[in-house]
């Protein structure tokens, strides 16, 4: 399976240099007026659905669960132009919590998706439609009836196709929509038993940010200086992507009397911020508001567990501007998202959605008058008492680190 990854990578690069349209020194240099030519980076949001699971040692409904869950990420891409034709290279991370099982304890869970992929589109302006194919990357975990408190972590290379639409919201900034299915994975280890996912469907909304005006020339805009008056450079309203992980710190269930269990598997988080800051000096505060799709996943010996799925704030910020570094602290309510399930029936799921609290911290640096890269770290603090079918459940505490890129309006 690696080798035909290996050999998808390689037909890619040599497709890349075969149509490129000048020598390779050329082919970074921006041609007047291409709007969509060049470097970016940004940030997407959406759904993710395995189409279907396989395990070896099943005889009955091997897809008596199949959950589909929100999916987030990162992505960064460079694009070349010609006239109207847009051709370019993406790679992208996204954190998923897929999980698919049978009527007894058998499951595997998807944690994460990963691309490189080609695009091939057609300019209409602002809008920008197009196709795109390459190489994919699924993880995650199995498990067998005989041990599910036992995983076995698998990577398993696929195919990728899919299709979307672009468009420019001013000369830097476009948002966009795209569809994308990953093949089916090779068969992978659950500890006794084998499985393998077959295919997963996924559409995500994105917000992309180019590290250049290429456009400006044939669009007759100009890039203004980030920011209110007396030239406060962190001052405005903002949007971005954030990737990163997340693990619970503790938990417990009602029916075990105790806290903690065999597993604990933390896991990707990646989503969309929105916000607005006011400065004045050195001064900075603001709100901000969130939302990350996650996977994590927690479990007793008695075979009782709760999965996070998604977690989300509503944050005041407040900071110190050191000119092209912002540090601040952040402090507000949170949202923790997720299913529990107890021992006795543990393919049945109830959902839950705790409010909490959330504090943490982090830091800034912009790399130009418009675009920012940071770091921040988050705790979500302990959840009320949740339904799991007959059973109750608590997530006491979660620590999330993520790295999240922003684009002043």
């Amino acid at each position: 399976m690696f080798g035909r990854l290996r050999a998808g990578v390689s037909a890619a690069a040599l497709g890349l240099v075969l149509c490129g349209p000048a020598s390779a020194a050329d082919l970074f240099v921006e041609e007047p007026g291409a709007r969509w030519q060049g470097f970016y980076i940004g940030g997407h949001l959406g759904y993710a659905k395995a189409d279907s699971y396989f395990f070896d040692s099943t005889d009955g409904d091997e897809n008596a669960r199949n959950d589909g869950n929100l999916l987030g990420g990162l992505q960064a891409g460079y694009n070349w132009q010609d006239g109207d034709i847009v051709w370019g290279v993406q790679v992208d991370g996204s954190a998923v919590g897929l999980e698919g099982g049978n009527n007894d304890y058998i499951q595997a869970e998807v944690n994460f998706l990963g691309t490189l992929r080609g695009r091939l589109g057609i300019s209409l302006g602002d809008i920008m439609v197009y196709g795109t194919a390459g190489v994919g990357l699924v993880t995650g975990d199995a498990a067998s009836s005989t041990a599910p408190n036992v995983r076995d972590r698998f990577a398993e290379p696929v195919w990728v196709a899919g299709g979307g639409a672009e468009f420019a919201l001013d000369d830097r900034v476009s948002l966009g929509g795209e569809f994308l299915y990953f093949g089916e994975t090779g068969t992978f280890n659950g500890h006794d038993d084998e499985g393998r996912v077959e295919g997963i469907y996924s559409g995500r909304v994105f917000l992309n940010i180019a590290m250049n005006d290429a456009g400006s020339s044939s669009r007759g805009a100009n890039i203004s200086p980030a920011g209110g008056p007396d030239g406060n450079r962190w001052q405005g309203l903002y949007v971005g992507g954030h990737l990163g992980y997340g693990s619970v710190q503790d938990f417990s269930f009602d029916s075990s009397g105790q806290t903690g269990g065999p597993h604990n598997l933390g896991n990707f988080v990646g989503g969309l911020q929105i916000g607005y800051n006011w400065q004045n000096g050195d001064i900075v505060w603001g709100l901000e508001a969130d939302a990350s799709a996650t996977g994590m996943e927690v479990g007793e010996w008695d075979y009782a567990f709760a999965e996070v799925d998604y977690l989300a704030s509503v944050r005041g910020r407040l900071g110190v501007d050191l000119n092209q570094i912002l540090v601040y602290g952040t402090a507000g309510v949170g949202f923790v998202g997720g299913a529990g399930a107890s021992s006795s029936i543990p393919t049945v799921k109830d959902n839950f959605l705790e409010p909490t609290y959330v504090v943490g911290g982090g830091l800034e640096f912009a790399l130009d008058e418009r675009v920012s890269v940071g770091a921040e770290t988050l705790y979500y603090g302990e959840t009320g008492t949740f339904s799991a079918d007959d059973d109750e459940g608590q997530i006491d505490g979660i620590w999330t680190g993520r790295v999240t890129v922003n684009v002043r309006m």
